[in-house]
């Protein structure tokens, strides 16, 4: 997509091994680039990846709304990855992001809603500001 003229793209599912890594950093020196993490591990291979580079990584923390796939589980799990993030030179905390998926028939739009809401509160009270809120699940108005 950035060798047709895209210039800010989200990948949105986590960045592992060092080929891969070493692929994103070739794109993000070509266009905008965000991803997401949902771990620590994930977090420090993305900050680590990108150090010496002259580029910045915009990262998502992944939410788990329903605990059945990949990402954080609580909104108390949310600020740890947000901090390294935002205390990492080359990345910069780009907010929360989640995706509805297979998940089965539950209240899915009260469910993300409220961990969003509390999720944002305490980025709040830790200084941090979550930019970007995004939902792969139908509104949440």
């Amino acid at each position: 997509m950035v060798s047709v003229g895209i210039s800010d793209a989200l990948i949105s599912y986590n960045i592992v091994g060092n080929q891969k890594l070493e692929r994103l950093v070739r794109l993000a020196r070509q266009a905008r680039i965000s991803v997401v993490a949902d771990s620590k591990v994930v977090t420090r291979n993305l900050s680590e990846a990108t150090d010496d580079e002259k580029i910045r990584l915009r990262v998502l923390v992944e939410c788990d709304i329903a605990k059945l796939r990949t990402g954080v589980r609580t909104p108390e799990q949310d600020v740890k990855p947000a901090q390294f993030i935002e205390n990492s030179p080359a990345l910069e905390y780009g907010g929360l992001m989640q995706f509805k998926g297979g998940y089965p028939d539950i209240d899915f739009i009260k469910c993300t809603g409220k961990f969003f809401n509390s999720t944002l509160e305490l980025l709040a009270g830790s200084g941090i500001e979550a930019r970007t809120v995004s939902s792969g699940a139908p509104s949440l108005r």
